[in-house]
């Protein structure tokens, strides 16, 4: 799914199957919160063409455990 706002439904709650969720960041800042935004977290996927900024992203992103986030 593209373009998919992270108040989408797909976004905040645990899916079930192979989904993958695409949502358009304005920067990594942005892309960094909308990530910690969710309540199950990230994957463990971040994709870059730049492998610098992939690595600082990807130390920026807190992923849940299979259990989701305590809130």
């Amino acid at each position: 799914m593209t373009d998919v706002g992270p108040e989408a439904t797909v976004m905040q709650e645990e899916a079930f199957g192979p989904v993958i969720c695409v949502t358009p960041a304005s920067s990594d800042d942005e892309a960094v919160a909308i990530a910690n935004s969710t309540r199950y977290g990230p994957t463990d996927q971040v994709y870059s063409r730049d492998p610098d900024a992939a690595r600082h992203v990807g130390g920026c992103v807190q992923p849940a455990d299979g259990r989701g986030r305590q809130t």
